[in-house]
């Protein structure tokens, strides 16, 4: 009997999993649970990634789940699936990507996870169903280790770390919002450059 993604639990997956006990099989798993009980809302339910990649890193860390699970239906977007915060999503991937520490298909996949446990409103290790501040910390450090670094003594808190880099790459001043979508400065990241260009100006700030 197949199994709808929204009703696949953490233990479901890692019953299938061919390495439990492995960093990216935990992270992975979390997310799947996480965003099929709605608590993160990442572009779909197969954490923003095409349904050909979802059914490729199913198959590869949870051996005979993608035949088990009904992913076609719940991974395409419909109308009933639109997008979610999709800039700072996207945006988010390539950030993580920029600081990609190999070409390994699986650190691909890992940064549209940390994308997508962004989107939820809790701690990033909570929102990924990881156990802890330091399996984010591990998973960053191998796994995009010029990111990792960068948080000296790693003093900040990952997903306001994350953030924050948006925020200088946009050249605004970070802010204490949890996610970029409840920040005052969202449409001078996201929106148009004729939008922001217009907000600074009625500001009276230069272009």
């Amino acid at each position: 009997m197949n199994t709808n993604i929204q009703a696949v639990s953490y233990d479901w997956l890692m019953a299938h999993a061919s390495n439990p006990e492995d960093g990216l099989t935990m992270a992975f798993a979390g997310v799947i649970q996480s965003a099929g009980k709605g608590e993160i809302q990442p572009p779909n339910l197969g954490m923003g990634l095409s349904l050909n990649k979802f059914v490729e890193l199913l198959d590869r860390f949870f051996p005979g789940a993608s035949v088990d699970m009904c992913v076609a239906s719940n991974t395409a977007e419909s109308s009933e699936c639109q997008p979610f915060r999709e800039d700072e999503f996207q945006d988010l991937v390539e950030l993580l990507l920029e600081h990609r520490s190999d070409d390994a298909e699986h650190t691909e996949w890992l940064a549209y996870a940390f994308a997508s446990g962004c989107m939820g409103k809790d701690h990033l290790y909570a929102d990924m169903g990881l156990p802890g501040r330091p399996a984010v910390s591990g998973l960053l450090e191998r796994h995009f280790n010029s990111l990792f670094l960068k948080n000296e003594g790693r003093k900040m808190k990952w997903k306001k770390f994350l953030y924050k880099q948006l925020c200088d790459r946009a050249e605004v001043q970070a802010c204490p919002a949890p996610s970029c979508s409840v920040c005052d400065e969202y449409r001078n990241c996201f929106g148009t450059e004729e939008n922001a260009a217009a907000q600074l100006m009625a500001a009276g700030s230069p272009v």
